[in-house]
């Protein structure tokens, strides 16, 4: 996790350096519009497959066998939406880039998209097989071909923001490649429509959610191309990917805690299930760490890293690392809510939560731009995340130890506070903030130390 967050941080000097926010913005437009189409061709199958996955799984034939079934149907279903994305580049282009020279552009992210989306069935059930070692070779070496394609397409090609394309999509298409082989090498294909059926079961009233959660994600981005310029959601693109590092390494931990949520639901030993709550604690108390840490030293990273020209978001990174933070609950509501098979309570969810997104974002993105979209993408997810973990608790109730919780969650907050009220009083006392931050993270260690 540390490398594959770490190489895309090392990237944004290079990019930001070479592209302007206004190209940057296109690229990240068309990941947008790429990421909530795929995702509705996906049919929410990932999560059908995550939870099945713990049916079949000592049964190596059936494993497999559902492993080839849902790649395979994704394959064709990917192909279905990006024919038509292909034969209409140019429309598509104008329709949503606002300029039609980019068709191009949009093809290549789409089908970069969409090999990353079929190589995470194979990465969900290294996951949940728990082969750890053989997910981090992979996953790094993706990381590093992609900084290697960056270089190359950008610094040695000079291709502009068709590079970073084309470095997505070599990069995605060689990892899918290999997945497929190492799938290959230990079982043959062979597909099994019951089982499609039975994974459709659970992932299909999921695709409401899909859509629903795809343009949450993502409406902030379309709503500053839409609303403001090009240019904002370039820096607000930026901002986003330094705080999405927070999610990206709970990403990581729940690889390790959510299948062990599944398998104490699976046990039906109550006292199982009655000790998750502090079975995550570690995990919790580990996630606000990362995401206190980028909040506090998000300034020194933009000084260090990017042009002037991104320095705009260095607020937008400290407002969003909130909102990626509330999203551990999130994270352990959804597992609740797929075992108890309460699959389109989750689209409703989502739905809300596209609604609250919606209601919030539009007029603070015309007051406020950039900032402005960050505060409502923060509120909408503090408020949705709220509802989650309500809802989820009804069902499959967990004994979260908010004794420990809320000491932790304390300290966050205060140093979310204390990072923004001193740099709008002390914007030139640099060393007072240094002084608080260093000491708001010793607190915080002591905290996790006692």
């Amino acid at each position: 996790m540390v490398a594959s967050s770490l190489i895309p941080l090392i990237t944004i000097p290079i990019i930001t350096r070479i592209i302007p926010p206004s190209e940057y913005g296109l690229f990240i437009l068309a990941q947008v519009y790429a990421s909530v189409v795929i995702g509705i061709a996906m049919m929410g199958l990932a999560t059908g497959y995550e939870r099945n996955y713990f049916q079949y799984k000592d049964n190596a034939s059936e494993s497999s066998s559902l492993l080839w079934t849902v790649t395979i149907f994704s394959i064709l279903s990917l192909l279905i939406v990006e024919i038509p994305v292909y034969y209409w580049r140019e429309y598509f282009a104008a329709l949503l880039l606002k300029q039609n020279d980019y068709g191009i552009l949009l093809v290549i992210v789409f089908i970069g998209l969409g090999f990353h989306n079929i190589s995470q069935y194979y990465f969900t059930f290294l996951k949940n097989k728990g082969s750890a070692l053989r997910f981090a070779k992979i996953t790094v070496s993706q990381s590093l071909l992609n900084f290697i394609l960056i270089i190359y397409f950008l610094v040695y090609m000079d291709l502009g923001v068709m590079g970073m394309a084309y470095a997505l999509f070599y990069s995605n298409l060689t990892t899918f490649i290999v997945l497929i082989f190492l799938q290959l090498k230990n079982s043959k294909i062979t597909l099994n429509k019951n089982m499609l059926m039975e994974a459709l079961r659970i992932s299909l009233p999921l695709t409401p959610r899909i859509l629903f959660g795809a343009l949450n994600t993502q409406f902030d981005k379309i709503m500053l191309g839409l609303l403001s310029n090009i240019g904002g959601v370039g820096i607000y693109g930026i901002g986003q990917s330094i705080s999405n590092t927070v999610f990206r390494f709970m990403t990581a931990l729940d690889h390790v805690f959510i299948p062990e949520i599944y398998h104490r639901f699976f046990s039906q030993e109550n006292d199982s299930i009655d000790n998750i709550g502090k079975y995550l604690i570690p995990f919790f108390y580990v996630s606000i760490f990362a995401a206190m840490g980028v909040a506090l030293f998000s300034e020194e990273l933009f000084i260090i890293l990017l042009p002037k020209s991104y320095h705009d978001g260095i607020n937008i990174v400290i407002i969003l690392t909130v909102f990626y933070a509330s999203m551990f609950f999130g994270k352990v509501s959804g597992p609740q809510l797929i075992y108890a098979k309460k699959t389109y309570i989750t689209s409703l969810l989502t739905l809300i939560s596209v609604l609250i997104n919606v209601l919030l974002n539009i007029p603070m993105i015309i007051l406020w731009g950039t900032i402005g979209a960050a505060i409502a993408t923060m509120m909408a997810g503090l408020i949705s995340v709220a509802i989650s973990y309500k809802v989820a608790q009804r069902y499959i109730p967990i004994k979260f130890e908010w004794n420990i919780m809320m000491k932790i969650i304390a300290i966050f907050i205060i140093a979310i506070v204390w990072t923004i009220i001193t740099r709008v009083l002390w914007l030139e006392e640099y060393w007072i903030r240094l002084i608080g931050k260093i000491a708001l993270i010793t607190l915080f260690i002591w905290i996790g130390m006692r």
